[in-house]
């Protein structure tokens, strides 16, 4: 089983929703709107993953051809502590506002990169979506 978080809004070139680190950063959200421990914790959550999970090279993944391959990631299922803090993280965004979902999937597609606690599979026709129609989001 494999497990990802995702938020509502849309990649156009990875063809998916985004996932909860691309908008778990202070410019991302909008401060304020929340207490403060609830800023500090995710920020504190931000650096764990940063200490403690790779982070492949920004995913248009080079092939021998002039486009890029998108791909998106997914938490293999032993990775355990990193599905328990991407589930908490994703409660911390959802109270500040942005709501996030968990995909799971047996089969996340033709993988593209991977280590001990994620791949990066590009997206098929048939990848799952959480929220439906969503807007572009063009970062």
């Amino acid at each position: 089983m494999h497990f990802r978080f995702v938020v509502p809004r849309w990649c156009p070139w990875a063809r998916a929703e985004i996932g909860i680190f691309t908008c778990a950063t202070p410019d991302s959200l909008i401060e304020g709107d929340g207490p403060d421990w609830l800023w500090d914790e995710i920020c504190e959550q931000r650096r764990w993953f940063d200490d403690n999970l790779a982070a492949p090279d920004r995913l248009g993944l080079q092939f021998k051809r002039r486009r890029s391959i998108w791909g998106v990631c997914w938490f293999r299922h032993r990775a355990t502590e990193h599905i328990s803090r991407a589930r908490y993280l994703g409660w911390l965004l959802t109270e500040a506002g942005l709501p996030v979902l968990e995909l799971r999937r047996e089969d996340p597609g033709q993988i593209l990169w991977s280590d001990a606690h994620q791949v990066v599979a590009k997206v098929a026709a048939d990848h799952p979506r959480a929220f439906g129609r969503l807007p572009v989001c063009h970062r």
